[in-house]
C-alpha cells in the first residue's frame, strides 16, 4: 500500500520505492532471499514487473482472489471514477 509518506528514487530504467506488506510476506520473502541469494528489492521488482505483463483481466482477478479488494472499486480507480 502506498502512502503520502513512501519515498522513491528513480534512474532512467528503474525506481525504488517503499512498499508497505504483511510480517508473513515479508517473511517469505526473506525465506526466499535466503534461498536465491536475490535481495528483496529484486525479488518484488521481479514480481511487480511480471504482475503487469498480466493482461488486465487477470490482474484484476489476481488483486481481487484474497477477498481483501473490492472489485468494483478497483474498476472505477481504473477508469478514473471516484469511489
Amino acid at each position: 500500500m502506498e502512502n503520502q509518506t513512501s519515498k522513491s528514487v528513480e534512474s532512467e530504467n528503474r525506481t525504488v520505492r517503499q512498499i508497505e506488506m504483511t510480517k508473513h510476506s515479508l517473511d517469505q520473502i526473506r525465506m526466499f532471499k535466503e534461498k536465491t541469494g536475490m535481495t528483496q528489492a529484486r525479488i518484488v521488482g521481479q514480481l511487480v514487473d511480471w504482475f503487469m505483463e498480466l493482461p488486465f483481466e487477470v490482474q484484476i482477478s489476481l488483486i481481487t482472489s484474497q477477498g481483501k479488494t473490492n472489485p468494483e472499486l478497483v474498476l472505477r480507480g481504473v477508469k478514473g471514477e471516484k469511489a
